[in-house]
């Protein structure tokens, strides 16, 4: 759950909210407006990172238990119990579940699984996204971090606890959408206006087990094998002067945010996506612990004079050269396990990304015009970028010198 002041109510933030945005209008250069235009598309419409969503690329199916289905039918069964909710205001609750979660009970807010809520420090965990996950801890009072244990918790806080006004909102709720947004505004509270993505999963959910269990042959329902259909390792197919960078390795996909994200279990090659000269490769904490910034300009494909980066947790043993230029496919780097894994996409500048508005919430512009890119090369990303071909307006590279601090 996404912390908000309790003071400020969220009609009279949005209100807020829409008056600054006209205030802007009048001041900010047209091209600057256009692109807030652009984002405020993006944060309405865009379907938002399904955490806990990444498949195993190494054996082709996966035991996350969020992957089967069961938890999924677990928190319907919990939900539609005699005296709780009613079919629709449980979809509600769940499509809002969906999106913070996916139903994954030891989910850590920004990827990776913990029998332990503390293990997620001031982050979210657990199938609404506690915040912190000290908050779980508490409300579990040691039990384990399992599905129906979680939902005992959020009960008690929707009927007798902190929540009980959220909790109220949802029962006293008569559509599905308004069931939606009592649990999405009144007891998630995340950063940013309400996501129609939440109602197009509570609308799915009330079509699946609107009869009380799920219709047979739908995809995701428990007992069968899970798709690598999602990974981003194939053939290496060459389009444009330009490649998909991941066609020599098994990648796990992740979220976007200012760029496209993956993660490994075991140390992978990276490709050059198209032909590129290194302006630089400098190791950055700025990007996470013993992470490093690869930055390079494009000389091929329909982004050529633009910059591109690969970043966070690459091996500082196999490094690209400086200066020398590149071919799309030619090997510049490794990626290795652990920390932050790894994060692809336009840079302004080096150690910057094109866009910076999302902060893990959103994904920024340049962060959907490099998936839609890497998608049009065959990798492949966890989230849909969305209608129509790559497009990127950005500026053209700078030199590989470090911004001031704060330029971003």
């Amino acid at each position: 759950m996404k912390r908000v002041a309790n003071l400020i109510r969220p009609r009279y933030f949005l209100a807020l909210g829409a008056v600054l945005i006209q205030l802007l209008a009048v001041f900010i250069p047209a091209p600057v407006a256009a692109e807030l235009d652009d984002l405020r598309a993006i944060r309405t419409n865009y379907p938002f990172y399904l955490k806990g969503d990444q498949l195993s690329c190494g054996t082709g199916t996966t035991t996350a238990d969020a992957a089967t289905g069961e938890n999924e039918q677990d928190v319907w069964n919990y939900l539609n119990a005699p005296g709780r909710l009613q079919p629709y205001q449980a979809a509600g609750v769940m499509g809002n579940m969906q999106a913070e979660s996916h139903f994954d009970p030891t989910l850590i807010e920004g990827g990776g699984n913990s029998p332990d809520p503390n293990a997620a420090g001031s982050g979210g965990y657990g199938l609404v996204q506690w915040t912190p996950g000290s908050k779980l801890a508490r409300l579990l009072n040691g039990k384990p971090s399992t599905v129906l244990n979680e939902m005992d918790a959020l009960w008690g806080e929707l009927t007798t606890g902190s929540e009980k006004a959220a909790g109220k909102a949802v029962m006293d709720s008569t559509t599905l959408d308004q069931a939606r947004l009592a649990f999405e505004i009144g007891y998630e509270r995340h950063s940013g206006p309400p996501q129609p993505i939440r109602l197009q999963f509570a609308t799915e959910i009330l079509a699946k087990y609107g009869n009380g269990a799920p219709s047979s042959g739908t995809p995701g329902s428990a007992g069968g094998p899970v798709s690598t259909e999602g990974c981003s390792s194939g053939a290496v197919t060459t389009t444009g002067g330009c490649t998909n960078p991941f066609a020599a390795g098994k990648f796990q996909l992740g979220r976007t945010d200012d760029g496209v994200d993956y993660e490994v279990d075991t140390p992978q090659p990276l490709l050059a996506v198209c032909d590129m000269v290194f302006l630089a490769t400098d190791a950055t904490e700025g990007w996470g612990p013993g992470s490093s910034f690869f930055y390079a300009k494009l000389t091929s494909g329909p982004f050529a004079g633009k910059c591109w980066y690969y970043a966070e947790h690459l091996s500082r043993s196999d490094l690209p050269e400086v200066g020398k230029q590149y071919k799309a496919g030619d090997h510049i780097g490794t990626l290795n396990p652990g920390g932050w894994q790894l994060e692809v996409g336009f840079a302004k500048a080096n150690h910057l990304a094109a866009t910076s508005v999302g902060n893990g919430n959103y994904p920024s512009v340049s962060g959907i015009a490099a998936a839609k890119f890497l998608r049009s090369l065959g990798a492949q990303t966890q989230q849909d970028p969305g209608p129509g071909g790559a497009v990127y307006g950005g500026g053209s590279c700078q030199d590989g010198s470090t911004p001031p601090k704060g330029a971003n």
